[in-house]
């Protein structure tokens, strides 16, 4: 089974959700997607962060990894 990053849409969800105090059992149910990511988010949230600044962190991450992976290929 291929991971899938979760979109900037189930973010939003989650963050709606974690508003609601709803248990991250019940969201994971919803969603059709592990537990794991979704405490990763809730966590991120209760530092006093949104589900845009998380996108926004992700996706630097997300580039800064691809870099390395294609700087590591070239010097092969």
């Amino acid at each position: 089974m291929t991971y899938t990053h979760l979109t900037t849409d189930e973010l939003v969800m989650i963050e709606s959700y974690h508003r609601q105090n709803i248990p991250v059992a019940i969201i994971a149910n919803q969603m059709k997607r592990s537990r794991q990511p979704i405490y990763k988010v809730i966590n991120f949230l209760k530092l006093g962060h949104t589900a845009s600044t998380f996108t926004h962190n992700t996706r630097k991450t997300r580039n800064a990894a691809d870099a390395k992976k294609s700087f590591c290929r070239r010097n092969k």
